[in-house]
């Protein structure tokens, strides 16, 4: 079996328990990390990068649970 089947029988099984909104939270989470070590390894561009993803993540993920609430 492939690692990218694997992964989507995995994410399947996390969104039994988990929102579609709360997985890109998570991603967002990531993405706010990495901005943080942009930060602090004086990278300005890949830190602007990250936390446009980062709030972009946030906010798709706050629609998809107003529009698909449990």
């Amino acid at each position: 079996m492939s690692e990218e089947v694997q992964v989507k029988k995995r994410l399947s099984k996390a969104l039994r328990h988990l929102t579609g909104g709360s997985v890109l939270h998570i991603l967002a989470e990531i993405f706010g990390e990495a901005a943080e070590d942009a930060k602090v390894s004086n990278e300005p561009l890949i830190y602007q990068q990250c936390k446009q993803i980062e709030h972009t993540l946030l906010t798709v993920g706050y629609g998809i649970d107003a529009t698909l609430p449990r």
